[in-house]
């Protein structure tokens, strides 16, 4: 019977040690712990194939596979000393900096004056895993835009003054001993970074860099560092020596400095060497983003396409594509190009950043506000992303979340006008007007103060009863730009209250003239001409504008009390309801068609009209202007109530809860005590009525209420009083038959 026979390996050993070899010395490290992981299986007690594999993972950068695999190494090998001293180094890579010291003892009892044993020693004692760890780390923050303290933070666990004492004590000494030793030179220079002595280490780094030229990494950081200090020569000097050998991280790099310092033809310039080689096509997706911030869009789309033709799922090329099929304006197209990369990506910022700009553009904010805000709680040191999210927080009328983003924007971006405004007109449309003013003082105190600054200015000045000072900062923006057209809508609204319209009717229609179809000037326009009576041309006005966007609040609402006034209510109401069909229906639209219902003594539609304000706005988590119209509703549900008489109770917690959330509003204040007369509570009403009446007084519906209020208390000199000022007004208003009656009850 023959005997077994060992089985034979499929790869010689021999074979094995060969590939490993060549593979090392091209630096295909890869391939080289393919090779030698043959050899190790073949030979799993021989040191030497263990010691070689651990180098291959060394210079493949997998410091947990290289510090196991130099420590079995040196176990393999105790007599071999550069065994012993590779273990060091890799007991320093997986943080066993204890173990490391109790190995490093009797060699550095032995050798004392060895430059490379005190460089593992000063690495141990400052916890440093390898010569060139803390300077790779922190150069590549740079490159990335990370935070940079975060990163040099957690650099290392920490330690004592005395032990970073002897680190650096051991550094200095290796460094006399040999001043061109290049592992203690590198780790001298991570531990001055790690320790925060920036300008230290970058003077070794320089004198590294100034020696070796063609080594790119040592020039692309010292660039990095210079351009985080602020000097631009010698940074973008050292980056481009780091690029003139073509190295891809370099030239990248050299790419992404050009494109922050606003020159996007040197940066996209800087990638041309990298282009032709491109294996993860960081660099076309790259040069398609300069494309398109470069004003060229279809160019950015044809070179991204040729990525997705590879790469079909590439969330960073699905991205650039969305990006610019926006910026060439099909926004449809884009918004489903971007939610495609928020799929394949889903904790990309940037795809979400782009998501968000595509559902603004297609109308969607609510769903914008939610993709914004994950970017932000991605980063929340991103200042444009704050602005953003408070912009759109705005525009959904969620003013006191706008007011908070604004301001984090400007704790990250100190005097940046643009977050600025977003500050105050949130801040006005809350009714916090010191609070706007203080938010535009930066801006306002010297003499480059912008149109829109000078306008919002104007606005709070205006809504604070200064007049004058609003006038002169209107005119002061209308100066700069004569179309500032927030300017001179403010001060078309100072013109109109005191009754001098024509003093800017020829301003506005030279701005007109100017801007026949813009539906702001329109506006403007119509606003001049109802002040001056002149009925036929607002309505010209207001419906040129409805009828390029139906959707325009404003115009509704002013060409519905623009009909009304003018006694021609059915069309008032067909206005109203040909707005709300649409695909946007306003509470303040469906609210204003409540009160001509009424007019028209049809109180079940308009109680209709005003319950569905209700339903539509009672919502957890409604914005402001949300809340705004639920208790204008209810306020006005409570009116409709008590002038009918009917359901009081229900009209008695209508109208207290909105005098409860708005308690100086004189609608709200009238409501209320209207609704305590009618339940025949005059004493309770009545100061109500008078706080109402004192806010407005030429409002004739507070009036007529008073005079009810005094005459139902006995007061009939003042009942007489209010009644003859309400019924003398020329203004319409429902209960104006009855005012007239009771005066003449009480004798006029």
């Amino acid at each position: 019977m023959m005997g077994c026979r060992q089985k034979q390996p499929a790869i010689p050993t021999a074979e094995a040690i060969r590939r490993g070899d060549a593979a090392s010395a091209g630096k295909d490290f890869k391939a080289a712990i393919a090779a030698y992981r043959i050899a190790v299986q073949n030979e799993p007690g021989n040191g030497e194939f263990h010691y070689k594999l651990a180098e291959a993972f060394r210079g493949n950068q997998q410091w947990t596979n290289f510090g196991n695999e130099a420590i079995r190494a040196s176990d393999l090998l105790p007599d071999n000393r550069e065994a012993q001293l590779l273990a060091i180094e890799g007991m320093n890579g997986v943080q066993r900096f204890d173990d490391a010291l109790d190995r490093l003892a009797p060699i550095m009892k032995a050798s004392p004056e060895d430059p490379r044993v005190l460089t593992l020693f000063g690495n141990a004692k400052a916890h440093l895993l390898a010569e060139t760890y803390a300077v790779h780390e922190l150069s590549e923050a740079w490159r990335n835009g990370a935070n940079f303290e975060g990163v040099r933070l957690k650099l290392r666990r920490p330690t004592t003054k005395a032990e970073n004492a002897e680190a650096e004590g051991a550094f200095r000494k290796a460094l006399a001993i040999d001043p061109r030793l290049y592992a203690a030179r590198m780790s001298f220079m991570g531990f001055l970074w790690a320790n925060n002595r920036m300008d230290e280490g970058a003077a070794v780094l320089k004198a590294v860099a100034d020696e070796t030229p063609a080594h790119a990494f040592h020039s692309r950081t010292l660039g990095l560092y210079y351009e985080q200090r602020g000097q631009f020569v010698d940074a973008e000097k050292y980056l481009k020596i780091a690029a003139a050998g073509n190295d891809r991280d370099s030239c990248l790099t050299l790419s992404d400095y050009y494109k922050r310092r606003g020159r996007l033809a040197e940066s996209l310039a800087a990638l041309a060497p990298v282009t032709a080689e491109d294996p993860d096509f960081s660099a076309a997706i790259r040069a398609a983003e300069l494309e398109l911030a470069s004003g060229e869009p279809t160019k950015a789309r044809d070179r991204v396409n040729q990525v997705l033709a590879k790469r079909p799922n590439d969330a960073h090329a699905l991205r650039v594509k969305a990006a610019a099929l926006l910026a060439s304006g099909s926004a449809a197209e884009a918004l489903e190009v971007a939610r495609a990369a928020v799929e394949n990506d889903q904790v990309s910022r940037d795809a979400r950043i782009t998501l968000g700009s595509c559902l603004v553009a297609t109308g969607n904010l609510t769903q914008a506000f939610d993709e914004y805000s994950q970017a932000w709680q991605s980063d929340t040191r991103d200042p444009a992303v704050a602005k953003t999210l408070a912009r759109v927080a705005f525009a959904l009328g969620r003013f006191g979340i706008a007011v908070d983003l604004a301001k984090e924007s400007l704790r990250l971006k100190p005097g940046d006008a643009d977050a600025a405004v977003i500050l105050a007109r949130s801040h006005i449309r809350l009714g916090e007007f010191a609070a706007a003013d203080r938010a535009l003082a930066l801006f306002t105190a010297g003499k480059t103060a912008s149109p829109e600054i000078l306008a919002l200015q104007g606005t709070v000045f205006a809504a604070r009863g200064n007049a004058e000072a609003a006038r002169a900062a209107f005119t002061k923006a209308l100066q700069i730009d004569r179309d500032a057209v927030d300017a001179l809508g403010g001060l078309v609204e100072i013109e109109v209250k005191t009754g001098q319209a024509g003093r800017i009717s020829p301003q506005v229609e030279q701005a007109l003239a100017r801007h026949p179809k813009d539906p702001a000037y329109l506006l403007l326009s119509a606003k001049i001409a109802t002040a001056e009576k002149n009925f036929p041309r607002a309505e010209q006005a207001l419906r040129a504008i409805i009828e390029g966007d139906g959707a325009r609040e404003d115009a509704v609402l002013l060409l519905i009390s623009l009909l009304a006034d003018q006694g021609r209510l059915k069309e008032s109401q067909a206005v109203a309801e040909k707005s709300l069909a649409g695909p946007q229906p306003s509470s303040r639209v469906r609210m204003k068609l409540g009160e001509i219902l009424e007019l028209q003594d049809l109180p079940v539609e308009s109680q209709a009209q005003y319950e569905k304000v209700i339903s539509d706005n009672q919502l957890a988590g409604a914005t402001t202007d949300m809340v705004e119209a639920f208790n204008t509703a209810s306020a006005k549900l409570a009116a409709l109530f008590a002038n009918q008489r009917i359901k009081l109770d229900q009209a008695l917690q209508l109208a207290s809860a909105a005098k409860r959330y708005r308690p100086n509003d004189p609608f709200f204040s009238d409501t209320l005590g209207w609704v305590h007369v009618r339940k025949d509570r005059a004493s309770i009403g009545q100061p109500y009525l008078e706080a109402a009446v004192s806010a407005d007084p030429a409002n004739p519906v507070f009036r007529y209420h008073l005079g009810v209020a005094y005459e139902q208390g006995g007061d009939i000199a003042k009942a007489r009083t209010e009644l003859t000022r309400a019924v003398q007004s020329n203004v319409k208003f429902k209960g104006a038959d009855d005012a007239r009656a009771l005066l003449k009850a009480i004798g006029k």
